[in-house]
């Protein structure tokens, strides 16, 4: 276990834990998405090892696996703090954290590189050689996007993650354990024990378009036992009582 510090502030953003991708080997196209990861990775010389159910259960005897599954272990996946990366962010670039806190309705470039009054509404300026824009809310992100001559069409889904307060927390620290990505009939995902004494796990792309206005914080029991049934039978060791379920939306942005 290791991790990477930032060159400006010092902090340690990234944990890395090795990350585990795991397929059953007749099941195409699932089998297939390790193929299209392998070859992501290689052309920038990212190590990866292919492993047969043997040794993933060997290494991790917390899956309850078959022969017929693989898996591709990449041994510098790790976990990127985001509060902690958000907030050194806002240490490095002031400007941001004054937008953060105000009402931005309006963006135009300058080349003074100036961000506008915190106070609503403001203007957002800045340098035209490299910008970040973001927002929470989609009808602004879409009013931003206009200001820049931008038309993308932008779809939101509505998806949960949920934390189970496992008895075994030694087995899934992020020293014994990896993050993992199950790709099956739905692709699952998973952390190690980290930010919360509990397991993180969630189901990718649910399916459940939203809008705005119709999205939801209130989590979805069936989502929440969705996950709940594949850790019982995939890894038993990980489940617990829910800690917590949280949702949030993905922006699916399409060129016209």
């Amino acid at each position: 276990m290791g991790g990477n510090r930032g060159a400006t502030t010092g902090l340690q953003l990234v944990l890395k834990t090795g990350g585990l991708d795991l397929a059953v080997s007749a099941a195409r196209p699932r089998e297939a998405d390790l193929g299209n990861y392998r070859g992501s990775l290689a052309p920038f010389g990212i190590p990866s090892e292919d492993l047969d159910a043997a040794e993933i259960r060997r290494r991790w005897p917390a899956w309850r696996i078959g022969d017929e599954v693989v898996g591709l272990y990449q041994p510098d996946g790790g976990i990127l703090d985001i509060r902690r990366a958000n907030a050194a962010a806002r240490s490095r670039w002031p400007g941001a954290a004054g937008l953060s806190s105000g009402r931005t309705r309006r963006c135009r470039g300058s080349p003074r590189g100036r961000t506008g009054s915190p106070s609503p509404p403001t203007t957002a300026l800045w340098r035209p050689t490299m910008s970040v824009l973001a927002a929470w809310r989609h009808w602004l992100l879409l009013a931003l996007l206009g200001d820049l001559g931008l038309n993308w069409r932008i779809t939101l889904s509505q998806e949960q993650v949920s934390y189970f307060a496992t008895p075994n927390v030694r087995d899934f620290t992020p020293d014994r354990f990896p993050m993992w990505i199950w790709h099956g009939e739905h692709l699952f995902y998973g952390f190690p024990v980290y930010g919360e004494v509990a397991v993180k796990a969630a189901r990718d792309m649910t399916g459940r378009f939203v809008t705005q206005e119709t999205r939801s914080s209130e989590p979805d029991r069936r989502e929440t036992e969705l996950i709940a049934a594949f850790l019982r039978e995939r890894l038993p060791g990980a489940v617990g009582p829910e800690l917590l379920s949280k949702t949030c939306v993905y922006d699916d942005a399409a060129r016209p």
